[in-house]
Order: structure tokens, then sequence, then C-alpha cells
């Protein structure tokens, strides 16, 4: 079973994958930077994650899934990189889409109190999620996936549980916990408290923020050479292809096992 809710004057989009009347929990897959409408109806769906869930849950039918975009997400602009007024590093866009998210949350728990959620958030989706959190809107797992991070302001709620899931060499390592008024996350993913890290399978050379910094002072050039691998990682993570991204998508299989009633 197949719905949408569709408002393209908003540029937002819903797509619900599988069978509310046997699902034993709900699964929310939250598009990040460069995410639009034309996505959903691509040769590539932004859709094929939350489909898998659905189509491979244990046991058949038991998972619930929508994939989320309530309204246009900060775009990475080729010529010129905009990292202030839209690019993926300006917080402003998780205050916009926060309250549409929270409100998604909070309608499909009213509607069914007893499913257990789980949150897969990609990219900059993961700061609109905790944001979110801070107007009431809390899963019972969450999983950061490739996340920019949250700011340090969103107040977080203890009941959740927390994964983080990211390559090792993901183009978001380079600024994690990095901020500047309306640029950037200062709190990192993998250090928000009671994070648990998954292994994301991936490989490529490990990047932490202070080895980025000592090679964007030192070695550019070799950070430069490193970015397209970055970038393909990062994107990887919301992949339907189990050679691409299987630890991901089993470790959430897994997560939505162990949520269900």
């Amino acid at each position: 079973m197949q719905l949408y809710l569709w408002r393209p004057e908003k540029g937002a989009i819903i797509e619900m994958a599988g069978d509310p009347r046997t699902a034993k929990s709900a699964l929310f897959v939250v598009p990040g930077t460069s995410a639009s409408i034309s996505e959903f109806t691509s040769d590539n769906p932004t859709t094929g994650f939350a489909n898998w869930q659905v189509e491979r849950s244990v046991p058949p039918g038991s998972v619930l899934a929508f994939t989320v975009l309530t309204g246009p997400m900060p775009y990475l602009t080729p010529d010129p990189v905009d990292f202030w007024s839209n690019g993926p590093q300006n917080n402003a866009f998780a205050t916009a889409r926060a309250p549409e998210y929270a409100a998604f949350h909070k309608g499909l728990t009213a509607s069914l109190p007893d499913l257990p959620t789980v949150s897969y958030e990609h990219s900059y989706a993961s700061a609109v999620g905790s944001t979110a959190e801070s107007l009431g809107a809390a899963p019972t797992v969450l999983v950061l996936a490739a996340g920019v991070g949250a700011r340090s302001e969103d107040h977080l709620t203890d009941s959740v549980t927390r994964y983080s899931i990211q390559a090792p060499n993901d183009i978001n390592r380079y600024y994690a916990g990095e901020r500047a008024w309306e640029v950037g996350f200062d709190v990192a993913p993998e250090k928000i408290p009671g994070i648990r890290v998954l292994d994301s399978g991936m490989s490529g050379l490990p990047i932490s923020p202070t080895a980025a910094k000592l090679e964007g002072a030192v070695f550019w050039p070799m950070v430069v050479a490193q970015v397209p691998a970055s970038v393909i990682s990062h994107t990887n993570l919301m992949s339907d292809d189990v050679a691409t991204n299987g630890a991901a998508l089993y470790s959430v299989q897994q997560i939505l096992q162990g949520v269900a009633h």
C-alpha cells in the first residue's frame, strides 16, 4: 500500500509505504541536503530506503514507513558554493523545517499511539530532527545517517535511543562540531550524549575534525582529492543497494524488529 501527501506549492511530499493495520513499528526516513520533490519520482527515488524496509520487514507486513520532506531543504549550489544563505551549514533551515516535522510526528503518534517509531535522518535532516525534539517530537529510536549534528540550544529527549552511522571519510566529518552564528552545528553527531556509533561497513581514509583542520592548513591538495569519495560515501547512506549500503539497511531492519510490539 502506498499513499502520498503532496503540496508542491510548499515543496512538501510524504510517501507512505506499508499497511497500518499490520504494522508493529513505524519508520520515518528524512532526506537532507538538496532533497526535492523530483527525487521521489526519479529513476533512483529517495524513497528506496524506506521501501526496502517495508518489503523486507520481519515478520512481513510489520513495518509502516514514511519518506518525509516537509519543505525546502538547503541546497548545495555548485557555482558558487553558498554556505551562508542556502548551503547545508545554514542552521536556519532546521528552525524552518522542525515545526513541520514535529507536527507530522505528533500526528502519526496521535493516530497510532501504540506504534514505536524509528527516525532515520540523513545529512541535514539530523538537525531538523534535533530541533523537532525541542518541540516535543521524540521517536523511540533515532538514527543519524551521516548527520550534520545538532545545535547546543536544542533540547534532546533523554528517552530516545540514539545511533550514529557514518563512513570514516564522510564529508561532514571535515566540519563536525564547528559553528559560527547561523553557520554550522556545534554538537557533532558522534558527540551527542548517549549516542551509539554503528559501523557503516564503508571504507575510506578516516577523517577527524582535528585532522581535517591540519590537512586543510598544510595539505589542502590532499583534502581536495578526497572530497569526491567523501561525498559518495555520504550519499550512499540513503541507498537501498545492499552492496553499497548493506550495513545501514540491516542495522535499521534489526532496530525495527527490536522496537516492534
